[in-house]
């Protein structure tokens, strides 16, 4: 896997706030109650941007915003569900009402890397940074969207929210127009599944809450959750511990050692008790292939 540059990103205009998160992108949907701004994966803001390889995917048309990986300079790796619209399934088959699939998506989307700065003094840094101490620097991407072939997930209407009956291939990737900018950390694909009662990194810009009570898009934001069961394509962290809430989808979960990062899954749609992930490594063939075809287009 290469590493991408070491430019350091020209600063932007910050980062505008994002009201329309993505409906149903991630294992909790609601908002927790507690402090103003929270730290809903359980863990701190990536302020010395350790994980900033995870970026912001905003598509375009009706859906809203997710998480993502970037694991080559032209490619980002998020979830199919993020991407693809949901309709009407027919015959209602396992008490399925809705589907989401390859056959309607969005043709493009939007891509943000962020890069955080803090901005207290050498002397108030041991404590964790907060939404308050943290500037941000991003840098947009356009891109076009290809959802995994196979994807596709069965959902059932369940009042007040929807529920997962069956999921397959929840992936997608976005082939920028253009190579990122700047220096981020290499990310390498696992050569490996993910195992029972490992302990790995989940990394995403979930959901905050404002003193009004309205969601938003959040900081990034990493943290450690063990592994309850990993089997095929499905790798699945119960609580308590780090746990994915919405805007998270698509956000990677990573092994982690002094030799670097593997990328073990991605956020996928989840049951509200557990953060499920679609396992890379079942589909590693078609993400090498990806990023193959990626290498030889020309931007």
């Amino acid at each position: 896997m290469p590493r991408f540059g070491n430019e350091v990103l020209r600063p932007p205009a910050l980062l505008l706030t994002l009201l329309v998160l993505c409906g149903g992108c991630a294992a909790n949907t609601a908002v927790p109650e507690g402090d103003d701004h929270l730290f809903l994966l359980g863990g701190r803001i990536d302020v010395d941007n350790r994980f900033a390889s995870t970026v912001l995917v905003t598509p375009d048309g009706p859906l809203g915003m997710c998480s993502g990986m970037l694991i080559a300079p032209r490619l980002v790796l998020t979830a199919g569900h993020c991407v693809c619209m949901k309709r009407k399934a027919i015959g209602n088959r396992d008490s399925a009402n809705l589907v989401i699939d390859a056959t309607d998506c969005s043709a493009t989307a939007t891509v943000t890397t962020v890069l955080y700065e803090s901005t207290r003094g050498r002397s108030a840094r041991r404590e964790p940074a907060s939404v308050r101490t943290v500037a941000q620097r991003p840098q947009s991407y356009s891109g076009k969207v290809r959802p995994h072939p196979e994807l596709k997930i069965l959902l059932g209407e369940r009042n007040p929210r929807e529920h997962v009956v069956s999921t397959r291939a929840d992936l997608a990737v976005i082939l920028l127009d253009e190579p990122v900018e700047g220096s981020f950390p290499e990310v390498s694909l696992a050569t490996s599944q993910a195992q029972p009662d490992e302990s790995l990194v989940l990394v995403g810009y979930g959901l905050d809450k404002t003193e009004e009570g309205e969601g938003v898009a959040g900081f990034r934001r990493f943290g450690r959750n063990t592994v309850t069961y990993a089997e095929g394509e499905f790798v699945t962290l119960g609580q308590p511990g780090t746990h994915t809430y919405q805007g998270d989808s698509g956000g990677p979960c990573l092994r982690e050692s002094d030799k670097g990062h593997w990328l073990v899954g991605i956020s996928s749609r989840g049951t509200g008790k557990v953060s499920r992930f679609t396992s890379t490594h079942a589909y590693r063939a078609w993400l090498i292939e990806q990023i193959q075809s990626a290498r030889r287009t020309a931007p």
